[in-house]
């Protein structure tokens, strides 16, 4: 939804684009009609209409999608390959890590190399994907009703938290340290909470095993930027790798955007934001422990954190930007 479903909406609707969005979840997707022949496409199948002038195909692993890039191409349609992962990059201990074979990775590789453009989050991944330098940076950004969300803060229970999976971010929440347990020492009116399930959570930030952690579990997307806004302070560590080197800001910005301050380690994007004025970076647990304090302490710095970082935020929206995506996905029409 942040990388291509909202944006082409926006564009759709403000008629920069004619867009169609197929979303798995509602089994609407069209299927690519090929003529297979030693379990390679050599040929398109005829389909009843007309194909669009540009087709955008996110994450393509499989073979079917990477071999009909060229076969597209060659009827004068233009293809992206939007990605927002480094997929060379993640860690065994990633649950993802057994669907991203050495085949898969390697599809991906051709489908970029044939592709009219790809589009990233970040430089790193540009690095990554676009050595053939047909490659555009498209930063993370939020919806701007992401700014009007309602927050329903407890103010006797004030809640610093995370946004996260340890099945898909195993090793990120030990970048804190014991910081988050020191804190809530000093701060015993303070709780933990998790936007997620909280599994291995407590664990890995020293947290007593009889720990009360305060848990949503998976909620719908609709549902996450309100239970985003119900916590005081919010958190987006990550562990020093080439997988996190090239994450985009958005966790981070998701948190501003609905009034939670918030802090981050120091990669690259987080660096860019924090040059915006947005967010606070950690390196060390010292530096989480300095921060997490001066917040957990004065209500009134949180306050004027969130209310200047929203304002910021405001320039930071799909809509504000909306621009930057329909220039990058029209600037290859007519290429091939």
């Amino acid at each position: 939804m942040y990388r291509l479903g909202w944006p082409a909406s926006v564009a759709h609707n403000q008629g920069l684009v004619n867009a169609t969005i197929f979303v798995p979840e509602e089994n609407n997707l069209p299927s690519i009609p090929v003529i297979m022949m030693d379990d390679r496409v050599v040929q398109l199948g005829k389909r009843d209409s007309p194909w669009p002038d540009v087709i955008i195909f996110q994450r393509p692993l499989k073979d079917v999608l990477w071999q009909a890039i060229p076969l597209l191409r060659d009827q004068g349609i233009e293809v992206i390959v939007e990605l927002d992962d480094n997929f060379h990059a993640i860690s065994p201990r990633n649950k993802a890590w057994t669907s991203t074979t050495k085949d898969r990775r390697a599809n991906l590789m051709r489908a970029c190399k044939n592709a009219s453009l790809v589009t990233v989050t970040t430089e790193a991944l540009a690095e990554q994907y676009g050595a053939h330098g047909r490659v555009r940076v498209l930063p993370n950004y939020v919806p701007a009703l992401y700014l009007d969300i309602a927050s329903d803060k407890e103010a006797f229970a004030p809640k610093v938290g995370w946004a996260g999976s340890v099945a898909t971010h195993p090793d990120d929440l030990q970048a804190v340290g014991n910081s988050v347990a020191v804190a809530l020492r000093a701060h015993p009116r303070w709780h933990f909470a998790t936007v997620g399930t909280g599994v291995g959570v407590a664990k890995r930030l020293g947290l007593s095993p009889h720990y009360e952690l305060l848990t949503t579990g998976w909620v719908a997307l609709k549902d996450y930027p309100g239970k985003l806004a119900a916590l005081d302070i919010g958190l987006a560590p990550l562990e020093h790798s080439a997988f996190n080197e090239s994450k985009s800001w958005l966790k981070g910005l998701e948190y501003a955007s609905v009034g939670v301050p918030f802090i981050a380690t120091p990669t690259q994007p987080y660096q860019d934001l924090h040059a915006h004025g947005v967010g606070r970076l950690a390196d060390s647990p010292k530096e989480w422990v300095y921060h997490l304090r001066a917040l957990m302490k004065d209500q009134d710095l949180r306050k004027e954190e969130a209310t200047r970082q929203q304002k910021i935020v405001q320039n930071l929206t799909i809509e504000a930007n909306i621009n930057k995506w329909v220039d990058a996905w029209t600037s290859v029409k007519g290429q091939t």
